[in-house]
């Protein structure tokens, strides 16, 4: 039999040629990977924020982590989904929206999306820093109450935009994983920032931000690509929640000053895993995988050019003197 590392035909095949299984998982369970597997290549996609109330700002969306995690061959490896950030209801004491609940993958996560801020009367709910950051609150009552978004955490997400100054005080959108959430304006708010398709193994845009929330005659925002849902401008009209399974923000509640009509927040986006399966090859494989193969037209081609020399054996002296030739010299 030929050995494993000989790079040759043998009878018996023990690696995992041809194999690069992609898996989703939209809630949690188990990845069963095959004998020969020790890592994976994954896109780990948390939950994102939600979104908060009063002069209301959107939710950031959950981490977008593109990354490779090391496992154990032919074991079940554990794959939480994080749920999105609960809604807010409206009137509560809380103001800013709740973060997004981590996924993993073995022991490697993504950080969840940070909530949207909100204030009323001075008194603000503070946006969250997380995968993508929450937007910033309006300023309400006191001008000087305006805040900035939350922070995004590198290679994750992106911030979230900042609260806007009257007659309007309209929140911040919420950080996307492909851009920063939009600042708001003194009447519109903030939309919510782009989510990405940046990983190998899905086209697909996913946690995008939360679109900031506004006073009733001012304007809400949409929700960024990727899953962000839309902010209201009027109570007690609630938020959308962000899309299931993409890791969105959620959006911004809505508020009627006259008689203080206060919309609940939109909740946060539950996440979503995508895994492949990566395997070291020995380079040994029998017939009939070779056969089934060259079939199929998915024998493997070369890919770079190889600078090589190439020295034969010199001949040996002659007893009587004659000294031996020189090996043959090939580049």
């Amino acid at each position: 039999m030929a050995r494993s590392n000989g790079g040759i035909v043998g009878k018996s095949n023990k690696s995992s040629f041809g194999r690069c299984i992609v898996t989703t998982f939209t809630s949690s369970g188990n990845l069963c990977t095959v004998t020969g597997t020790t890592r994976v290549q994954a896109l780990i996609i948390s939950g994102g924020g939600g979104g908060g109330i009063v002069n209301a700002a959107g939710g950031g969306a959950g981490g977008y982590l593109c990354t490779e995690v090391l496992v154990s061959p032919g074991s079940a490896v554990p794959v939480v989904i994080g749920g999105g950030g609960a809604a807010v209801p409206g009137p509560s004491s809380r103001r800013a929206g709740n973060p997004g609940s981590v996924s993993t993958v073995n022991t490697t996560s993504s950080v969840g999306g940070g909530g949207g801020g909100g204030n009323c009367g001075g008194n603000p709910g503070l946006a969250l820093d997380g995968g993508s950051g929450g937007g910033g609150s309006g300023a309400g009552a006191n001008p000087a109450a305006k805040r900035a978004g939350g922070s995004g955490t590198a290679g994750q997400g992106n911030d979230g935009g900042t609260g806007g100054s009257g007659p309007k005080y309209a929140g911040g959108g919420g950080g996307g994983a492909g851009a920063a959430g939009a600042d708001a304006g003194s009447c519109a708010a903030g939309a919510g920032g782009a989510g990405s398709s940046a990983s190998p193994l899905s086209g697909t845009v996913f946690a995008g931000g939360g679109g900031g929330g506004a006073r009733e005659g001012g304007g809400a925002a949409a929700g960024g690509p990727g899953g962000g849902a839309v902010g209201q401008d009027a109570g007690p009209d609630t938020g959308t929640a962000g899309s299931a399974n993409t890791g969105g923000g959620g959006g911004g509640g809505g508020f009627t000053c006259s008689g203080q009509v206060v919309g609940s927040s939109g909740a946060g986006g539950s996440g979503r895993v995508i895994v492949k399966e990566l395997t070291k090859s020995s380079g040994m494989w029998n017939l009939k995988s070779q056969f089934a193969a060259r079939v199929n037209n998915t024998w493997p081609v070369l890919l770079h050019d190889v600078d090589y020399l190439v020295v034969g054996g010199g001949g040996a002296g002659s007893p009587a003197g004659g000294g031996g030739g020189a090996g043959g010299y090939r580049t």
